[in-house]
């Protein structure tokens, strides 16, 4: 799991980008933080994270995932506006999956029903609960044709 240890304030552009390529049914996000020495965790389900040495997340990758379609009813209890850090306590996610949205999608790592927390960076947010990441729900994804 992911753990959440800081809130790093937003003041510069993340450079975050977010593609689908429906050929080989590849959804990759990409920030700045993503660099050489960025650490790969392996995910079940087709994905992986890239995290950097201070915790950032420089990349999300799934190729074939698992997709569900079903309505957005996320409501978190708190909402903040920043960059989160992470450090992995343990490589543990059993159930990834991609929620396709009409306004975007959510990689789960751990669906929840309860988010507590919303950390938001651009386009993106960043779900908590029990201080642990457990999705990312991202609002701006380029088709790749």
């Amino acid at each position: 799991m992911l753990k959440l240890i800081k809130i790093k304030k937003l003041i510069e552009n993340l450079e975050i980008s977010c593609t689908y390529s429906p050929s080989v049914q590849t959804y990759n996000l990409t920030t700045r933080f993503m660099t050489d020495e960025s650490k790969p965790i392996q995910l079940a389900g087709g994905g992986c994270i890239w995290l950097a040495a201070d915790g950032a997340i420089g990349e999300i990758e799934f190729i074939f995932p698992k997709i569900v379609q079903k309505p957005n009813e996320i409501r978190a209890n708190q909402y903040v506006i920043g960059i989160p850090a992470f450090e992995l306590t343990t490589p543990k996610y059993d159930n990834s999956f991609i929620q396709v949205l009409e306004e975007g999608i959510i990689i789960w790592l751990n669906e929840q029903a309860e988010i507590e927390l919303s950390i938001r960076s651009e386009h993106i947010e960043f779900l908590i609960s029990n201080n642990q990441l457990c999705g990312v729900l991202i609002k701006d994804v380029t088709i790749i044709l």
